[in-house]
């Protein structure tokens, strides 16, 4: 008796928690990918800079700003739809 707690090996959840290790895993097995770097502290047009780690992407901002932050990638900005899911299953 008791609960049983099913979850994702931490390796996997790792790796979904970071986005640039994520789009790394990405582009070694062919997936489509954005292209995505590092923060390196200034960001061109048409890249957006995002949370390194989590989920979504709610500081994303489109600019030339500076910040001095390693919790950031910087990503390349792409006319569409965008889609976000969240899954839970029992």
């Amino acid at each position: 008796r008791g609960i049983n707690i099913l979850i994702t090996n931490l390796k996997t959840v790792e790796l979904c928690n970071d986005k640039l290790k994520f789009n790394k895993f990405l582009e070694k097995n062919s997936f489509p990918n954005l292209k995505t770097y590092k923060f390196n502290g200034i960001v061109k047009k048409n890249f957006l800079i995002k949370d390194r780690f989590g989920a979504g992407s709610v500081i994303s901002m489109i600019n030339n700003k500076k910040l001095d932050n390693n919790k950031y990638i910087i990503q390349e900005k792409i006319k569409g739809k965008e889609i976000s899911v969240d899954c839970w299953s029992s």
